[in-house]
Formats: structure tokens, sequence, C-alpha cells
């Protein structure tokens, strides 16, 4: 009986509901748009740069220690 109660609880979405929140999102323009993506491509490149120099010294200690 009580997961009848939670089901009942559950909110229901209409279109129309959905149509009426997307009209009250602010969307970024083009211009604030092209600067976030440039910022989330230069992060990760910068953090593929980091792993990539993490993962060399790693493979070179073990290499190393590996060696002895």
């Amino acid at each position: 009986m009580e997961k009848d109660e939670n089901l009942m609880s559950m909110p229901t979405y209409s279109p129309k509901a959905v149509i009426g929140e997307l009209k009250k999102v602010q969307w970024p323009s083009f211009k604030e748009l092209m600067s976030s993506s440039w910022l989330v491509i230069v992060f990760t490149v910068l953090f593929a740069l980091y792993f990539f120099v993490c993962e060399f010294v790693a493979s070179g200690l073990i290499s190393w220690i590996v060696s002895l």
C-alpha cells in the first residue's frame, strides 16, 4: 500500500508545462557559448597533458623498480 502512495506523490510533467519552463530559461548568447566552449577545450587539453605526464613518470618509475 505504501508503494502506491509514493507513486501518487510523484510529480507528472505535461508537454505544455515543460515548454513553459523552457521559455523561462535564459539561454546563453553565441559569444558566451563560444567562450565557454573554448574554456572547456583548453582545460580538457591541460588535464590530458597532466595525466600524460603522470602516466609517463609512473611508467618510468615502475620500469626502474622492476629493473633493480
